[in-house]
């Protein structure tokens, strides 16, 4: 009898190890997770002045990924401060103009991305005026000829 208890582990190292077993098995290997924080709220960091001026410059008809990007801010974070303003978000289809202009330099070997940046668009708007206006899109291994 003595000698089992000798080398048991009892209750307690049994708990002790299968704890020990489900920390080494873990993908944090015993680091403790962070705390919460606080959700972030955009119209503290930004100020009441910038929200507003984002507020006007929306109403007047700028996009929300032309204020994103001038602000330094997601496009979701600007949509999402609109509707929590009551701006009601609108779709801004592209303009006959900015479609020709994606066709021609689409022709001309631009990938939708550098066309994007040029006209003000996210690419997948590109590439939606694109199908729209029926023209195919290029093989992802299309080079343009640099002569």
């Amino acid at each position: 009898m003595e000698l089992a208890s000798l080398y048991s582990i009892g209750q307690s190292g049994t708990k002790r190890l299968v704890r020990t077993r489900h920390s080494a098995l873990s993908d944090h290997r015993g680091a403790r997770e962070a705390p919460p924080r606080p959700p972030q709220r955009i119209t503290r960091r930004l100020g009441d002045g910038v929200v507003e001026q984002i507020l006007a410059d929306y109403r007047s008809g700028l996009p929300s990924t032309t204020l994103a990007r001038r602000h330094g801010i997601a496009t979701p974070t600007v949509i999402a401060m609109l509707r929590r303003h009551g701006v009601v978000v609108r779709r801004q289809p592209m303009v006959p103009p900015e479609c020709h202009e994606a066709v021609r330099l689409y022709s001309l070997g631009w990938s939708l991305a550098k066309i994007g940046r040029k006209l003000d668009r996210p690419p997948n708007s590109i590439r939606n005026a694109l199908r729209r206006a029926g023209i195919a899109r290029r093989s992802p291994n299309f080079r343009p000829n640099e002569s």
